[in-house]
């Protein structure tokens, strides 16, 4: 395609512009963009060409020749290389031959492996794609991060990672963590309004970079640069500059393989010396040991290790497990107790709306359409019938959506008619979403959420409480999904800041609504395997506690007295007798981001090894936190960064296939070990006990190297692919 002189200047205007200096207006008339309908995707798809994706490129990937010289980093290959110039030294060039005959097969062998590991593991990038919401010809759309171009509109919402520079069109109590670009530890909070020209990024209050994570609000921006333009791109040398990890398991081997060298010098040392004092010459005896040395050195260890972690990792990936650190692969093996969400881990996330129960009668329509003006879903093909949309958001706002449009209910017909202010999500602290409405000349705040903390900071009596919540218990003990609806006039004085203004209190609670969400098919089995295999599972979740408890007994847990409890009473319980209690809970619900905090810091001090889900914001402290944190593929980006594995199919069953590969991995780690060690024994008990018993040597030097040749790289990297294990 060829560049016009119209299109030329659009990159070399974008470049030289301060955009947050400029006003919105003055922006959008740059980047030649509709600040209400966006680019189309023909325009869009024209920029691309022309400007590239919006990818920052790593300079330092692993090269072939980086991956074939580390081959030469292990103490035992060095051993093996010393032994070679020793036997050249004395000038036995057939035994100087096999020494280095056998280093070559190890090189090439672990170099094959391990660039085969490093393909793969590279490969599980693509699994995880970064996505953006966008608007693209007048309709909101979700896309590949890659494919913003300049002048997108695009949304922003509190746990989203900023895919690209943009200039603020609009803000709602936003705020943004920026420490990865200026080194700032606290949010900071955006505005739309332009700034100094002079101001540094971290002063650049109208504007988002790359990389920074939404932590409160929302916003909406242009996309002003892009890739390497971007102020990440600019610094990519620090960003892209991607040192391997040394895993812990890499290190204990490395400490492993020096401690083997040692005792292999004394027993050659000690061999040596018998051999001299039974009367055999110092050149022989000199051969037979360098030969013993090399026979005994495990040189295929590191390697057969770095070959059945990446196995492993590849066949999670298969099993929609991604793992994100390699030294989680093992650590899976090792787990003795899951801490597991309920809604779209054990259930299949996809809720029908099931009652519809507003305090007055035949104001059912009406509670429905209060409960849409708090959804965030973006659908993608809204002329199809509902049944049929692809739908994004929350699976709970896209229940509600759904069901509503079957009954006739749209929720863009909704919002059309009810101007919307403002809009706090939904997020696990709250327990609760909150928009900001102007209705008929009023500003009204609309809730919807947990229904029993809507209750209890509304206007109604003790009498119509206790009725109200006695009716909540008997819907979630049939595992039902409670929802309740409340609203509160407010005086609006031209803005409205959620985390500052909001009060909860003098609520007109409005009704409930239940949903029913059907347990995953295949979670009873996979949940009963994991504790067949001496693998702990308890539900910790959000949702109303006879709701977790419905489900706990439906996926075939064992409920008993005393097994389930609710995040009030833990608050209650003192550290101590949380770790007595602990071993006996299969249910924790109303739980918040500190609750799941103090049970993962509980267990772990309790010598347990702790697997955790989670998917929001709130959960990635408790996500670090926990041995093995496992984040859903549909949750936040903040969420998925902490994450050591990706459930691309928030599915429980490949929680228990990814805790069944660890064990693998761990199996064969073993078997190696064992392998190699008995390999290492087999030479210096046969060569020294036959000094000891004063016998003719069984082997000569060229017979011990070739055997060895065979006996030990191979088979070591064999046991990579062993599978099966039972438990």
């Amino acid at each position: 395609m060829k560049e016009t002189r119209s299109e030329k200047n659009l990159e070399k205007d974008v470049q030289l512009q301060p955009f947050w200096s400029l006003s919105v207006s003055k922006a959008q008339k740059i980047l030649r963009t509709d600040t209400v309908n966006g680019l189309t995707d023909e325009e869009a798809d024209k920029r691309l060409q022309l400007f590239g994706l919006n990818i920052v490129e790593k300079k330092d990937e692993v090269t072939w020749l980086a991956i074939f010289l580390n081959q030469f980093n292990s103490p035992l290959i060095l051993i093996l290389v010393f032994a070679g110039v020793i036997t050249a030294f004395i000038n036995h060039l057939k035994d100087t031959a096999f020494i280095f005959a056998t280093v070559l097969v190890n090189t090439l062998l672990g170099f094959y492996q391990e660039y085969k590991a490093e393909r793969a593991l590279s490969e599980l990038k693509t699994y995880i794609k970064e996505r953006s919401r966008v608007v693209r010809g007048g309709v909101d759309k979700e896309i590949d991060s890659a494919n913003l171009a300049l002048g997108d509109i695009m949304r922003l919402a509190q746990g989203d990672r900023v895919p690209s520079d943009g200039r603020l069109m609009f803000v709602n109590d936003f705020q943004v963590d920026e420490a990865i670009l200026t080194g700032e530890s606290l949010p900071v909070e955006k505005d739309v309004k332009e700034v100094s020209l002079e101001a540094g990024p971290s002063d650049q209050r109208s504007m988002v970079f790359a990389g920074t994570l939404v932590t409160q609000g929302i916003a909406t921006a242009i996309v002003c640069r892009t890739d390497f333009s971007a102020e990440l791109g600019k610094i990519a040398v620090l960003v892209s500059k991607s040192r391997k990890e040394i895993t812990p398991l890499q290190e204990a081997i490395k400490r492993f393989s020096m401690k083997i060298g040692v005792i292999i010098i004394f027993f050659t040392i000690a061999i040596f010396m018998g051999g001299i004092l039974s009367g055999y010459s110092a050149t022989e005896m000199l051969l037979t040991s360098v030969a013993i040395a090399v026979s005994a050195v495990p040189e295929g260890l590191p390697i057969a290790l770095t070959v059945i972690l990446a196995i492993g990792v590849e066949r999670m990936a298969k099993k929609n497990g991604v793992v994100r650190k390699l030294m989680a692969a093992e650590a899976l093996g090792s787990t003795t107790v899951i801490l597991t969400d309920k809604t779209g881990t054990l259930t299949e996330a996809k809720m029908e709306l099931n009652r519809v129960l507003p305090l007055e009668k035949g104001k059912e329509r009406d509670l429905l359409e209060l409960s849409l003006l708090n959804t965030n879903v973006l659908i993608e093909n809204r002329k199809n019938p509902p049944l049929e949309w692809r739908m994004t958001g929350r699976a709970i706002e896209v229940s509600l959506v759904r069901s509503a449009a079957v009954l006739g209910i749209m929720v863009d017909s909704v919002k059309s008619t009810i101007q919307s202010v403002g809009y706090m999500p939904f997020n696990a602290v709250n327990k609760f979403s909150v928009s900001l409405i102007r209705d008929r000349g009023k500003h009204v705040l609309v809730f919807l959420g947990a229904p029993d903390i809507l209750i209890n900071h509304s206007v109604l009596n003790s009498t119509e409480r206790k009725e109200l919540l006695k009716e909540i218990d008997a819907l979630a003990s049939r595992g039902e999904l409670v929802l309740g609806a409340a609203v509160k006039k407010i005086e609006f004085k031209g803005y409205f800041a959620f985390s500052r203004d909001l009060k909860l209190e003098k609520l007109t609670f409005k009704g409930l609504m239940t949903l029913k969400d059907p347990v995953r098919p295949g979670v009873k089995d996979a949940l009963q395997r994991v504790e067949r295999s001496g693998i702990k599972t308890v539900i910790i979740t959000g949702d109303h506690r006879a709701t977790a408890e419905a489900i706990a007994r439906e996926v075939g847990m064992d409920i008993k007295k005393g097994s389930v409890l609710d995040a009030a009473k833990l608050n209650e319980i003192s550290d101590k007798n949380l770790r007595n209690i602990l071993p006996r809970l299969r249910v924790i619900a109303r739980v918040s981001p500190a609750d799941k905090m103090r049970i993962v810091n509980t267990l772990q001090e309790m010598g347990e090894t702790v697997a955790m889900t989670g998917d929001g914001v709130n959960d990635a402290p408790s996500l670090k936190q926990a041995d093995i944190g496992i984040a859903m593929g549909s949750g936040t980006e903040i969420a998925r960064d902490v994450a050591d594995l990706v459930l691309l199919d928030d599915n429980f069953e490949t929680i228990a296939s990814a805790v069944r590969e660890g064990r693998q991995i761990l199996s064969n780690i073993k078997k190696v070990i064992i392998y190699l060690l008995s390999n290492l024994a087999d030479e210096l008990f046969l060569i020294g006990g036959s000094l000891v018993l004063g016998l003719p040597l069984p082997l000569n030097a060229l017979q011990i190297l070739w055997v060895n040749l065979f006996s030990d790289g191979f088979p070591a990297v064999a046991f990579g692919f062993e599978k099966n294990i039972d438990g």
